[in-house]
């Protein structure tokens, strides 16, 4: 599911920058402090460096092809399966991570989440080792506090909406200083030492810029009345949680943009209610593991609630994306697969819920077999190619043409840079047009991507 196909992933705005960016850091031998900045409502700032550095050996590989990330970033999402497995028999038993696995293998969405390198994709497979350290802290391993500190702060560098896993952080702490022995003060200090190592490079930057960073971040949280807030407050708890809903129903589908919900689809929240006793019961062990599992769920539904301006606005200019709700998710699959697992159970139903699972897993390779991306990598390469070829050595300029501000025109100057052509758009000599919706008239097309040849050629 990860690998089959991969070539046809995405190579547009996400990808295209990082590319620049790590292809830069290597022709320069600059390294950078900050990473990609964000950009979408009120969230407009850099987040740090761990996503150019961790996929930046995998471009060196391909020769700055970016194929050699797209690639990688299949491979991890591989792993994150077995990843899963062993972090939900931790939390519950081999059963459960047996149908944890098959969950998070068999999901089209999850997969084409881990085919596609950008910044939210450490998200996934991070958050699981943050719970994979969680329970061992609740175990009785303190020193797992200190890894899990790491991992956060390399969390908080695949989006900034990861704060609000903070007081997880604060919890295990608390937890360490109660429960376990007054000598493991030590590794809470460690714990947020090596938390703030991890924020250095983005400190350094505005040191040496003026502190645009952190200006730029106190303007994004900007405070509201609280009047506005209370009386706001039942309609954006609504409207974020169907926006978490809608992450949780995306587990089951191709993976599309927000649509109208109905009153089946907050059946998806069944097996978090179920749960939801666990914190009350007597093994204390189990307790706070419950705990820990349930709170994303809490902390993500009143945050944005809280952070969000009126929902209007917020739907106008895309301040909640469903993305967003990636760390949720993880704790979502986890519950849900406890949930199907008692229902299996169930007299008679343990055929029939296999039965499900092998459907979903079939279902979502039928799907990637069938799966055509108009705006591939494999398409915007081919174009790319062709013109290269066609052109034989000539001088040549491409006139980019997106009809309907699709915003897919993204990539095709890395692809060409790869052939040493490094300038397209000087339009003194004879152009290409490179369509985005493909022309009917087109002669030359690469799924929805659309080649003109200029009649000098």
């Amino acid at each position: 599911m990860r690998l089959y196909g991969i070539q046809r992933s995405f190579f547009n705005f996400d990808q295209d920058r990082d590319a620049w960016e790590m292809r830069r850091i290597v022709a320069e031998h600059k390294p950078t402090l900050i990473g990609p900045d964000i950009r979408r409502g009120r969230l407009k700032f850099f987040i740090g460096p761990y996503h150019y550095y961790f996929f930046l050996p995998s471009l060196v590989v391909a020769k700055f092809d970016p194929i050699g990330p797209i690639v990688f970033g299949g491979f991890i999402g591989a792993l994150t399966t077995i990843i899963l497995y062993f972090v939900a028999k931790e939390y519950f038993n081999e059963q459960v991570a047996i149908i944890a696995a098959a969950v998070h293998a068999g999901s089209f969405y999850l997969s084409e989440i881990e085919r596609m390198p950008w910044n939210p994709f450490h998200i996934f497979y991070l958050m699981l080792l943050l719970l994979f350290c969680a329970s061992k802290v609740i175990k009785g391993k303190p020193v797992f506090l200190v890894l899990a500190a790491v991992i956060f702060g390399l969390l908080l560098q695949a989006h900034p909406t990861i704060i609000f896993l903070f007081p997880m952080l604060v919890y295990l702490s608390l937890y360490v200083r109660r429960k376990i022995h007054l000598k493991s003060l030590k590794f809470i200090f460690s714990a947020f030492i090596l938390l703030g190592i991890t924020f250095l490079p983005l400190l350094l930057f505005d040191l040496r810029h003026g502190f645009i960073n952190l200006s730029l971040m106190l303007h994004s949280m900007e405070k509201r009345s609280s009047t506005t807030l209370l009386t706001e407050m039942p309609g954006k708890l609504v409207y974020v949680l169907s926006h978490m809903v809608q992450e949780f129903l995306n587990l089951f589908s191709r993976g599309t943009d927000f649509v109208s919900l109905n009153v089946f689809s907050w059946l998806v929240l069944v097996p978090i209610i179920y749960f939801i006793p666990q914190v009350w019961q007597k093994n204390i062990q189990k307790r706070n593991l419950a705990v820990i599992l349930l709170m994303p769920f809490i902390i993500y539904l009143f945050a944005f609630t809280f952070f969000l301006g009126d929902v209007a606005a917020a739907t106008r200019e895309g301040e909640l994306q469903l993305y967003y709700f990636l760390p949720v998710l993880v704790c979502y699959v986890l519950i849900l697969s406890n949930f199907i697992n008692r229902i299996m159970h169930i007299k008679g139903m343990k055929f029939a819920v296999i039965f499900c699972l092998v459907v979903f897993c079939a279902r979502s390779l039928l799907w990637r077999w069938q799966y055509e991306n108009p705006y591939s990598y494999e398409n915007k390469h081919k174009a790319v190619r062709f013109i290269i070829d066609h052109s034989a050595g000539k001088k040549f300029s491409v006139n980019f043409i997106d009809k309907h501000a699709y915003g897919y025109l993204d990539g095709f100057r890395y692809l060409f840079s790869l052939y040493g052509v490094d300038e397209v758009t000087n339009y003194k000599f004879p152009s290409y047009n490179i369509q985005i919706p493909a022309d009917e008239q087109s002669l030359i097309k690469y799924g929805n991507i659309g080649v003109e040849i200029p009649s000098a050629l």
